[in-house]
């Protein structure tokens, strides 16, 4: 293996394509929405997470058109019975799955990492 592989990830210990190998552990959502945003504001798009972790979260409910690659803003509020706090930032679209999913990632977003950990107790 090249010494460049192990720094683009290419490595023995990176995921592999197609695999079930995941990056962060996953939770079950319980209540918590995301708003997609434009310009800083809620747009009427409002969705159910399936489940979260501290890199992206699953959306249910999805009917839109958005593919993989593209990217968008959103508003994360937690689970009422929780005080349902707020958090803005970016996602990537992974993948859709289904006819209802859409899988999304987080680029590098300190203040959302940190709540995501905070949020679910990492």
């Amino acid at each position: 293996m090249a010494f460049f592989d192990k720094l683009l990830g290419k490595g023995d210990d990176a995921p592999k394509k197609g695999s079930d190998q995941r990056v962060h552990e996953r939770f079950p959502a319980n209540g918590e929405r995301v708003t997609m945003l434009r310009d800083g504001r809620a747009t009427q798009h409002a969705f159910d997470l399936q489940d979260m972790s501290e890199g992206g979260f699953c959306l249910k409910g999805y009917d839109g058109e958005m593919k993989a690659g593209q990217y968008f803003e959103f508003r994360l509020t937690g689970a009422p019975d929780r005080g349902a706090p707020e958090a803005d930032g970016f996602a990537t679209v992974v993948r859709g799955f289904g006819e209802d999913k859409l899988a999304c990632k987080f680029p590098p977003q300190p203040r959302l990492k940190k709540f995501m950990r905070d949020y679910l107790g990492l």
